[in-house]
């Protein structure tokens, strides 16, 4: 079944509408679907407003790392995404990198 006709038949167990022919089995299905599928979506929102609330909470400390300690919020952003991710030495090879090139490009465009 493409994406398509899987979604209008979706839309269709919404409206109530019984697209398998079969009446009684059919709808208790789609009441079913609906309901899992529905329960499903809440969750999704439950962690979109999570995640929203966790990126205000690091908003706050950045701002606090700034204002009390000096620290710039990108800095201080990086470093705790370094450690999160663990991948400390695939960040610096990259800088590296960047920093070849940079040396690079200044000698051609005299900058």
């Amino acid at each position: 079944m493409s994406q398509a006709n899987a979604i209008s038949e979706f839309m269709n167990t919404l409206d109530g509408k019984n697209t398998t022919g079969n009446s009684n089995s059919g709808q208790a299905k789609n009441t079913e679907e609906v309901k899992i599928i529905s329960q499903k979506i809440e969750s999704i929102i439950h962690c979109f407003q999570l995640i929203e609330e966790e990126n205000d909470a690091i908003k706050e400390i950045l701002s606090d790392l700034k204002s009390n300690h000096g620290l710039k919020k990108t800095v201080a952003r990086k470093v705790a995404k370094i450690f999160h991710k663990n991948n400390r030495q695939e960040v610096e090879e990259e800088e590296q990198q960047a920093y070849e090139l940079l040396e690079k490009l200044s000698k051609i465009l005299n900058r």
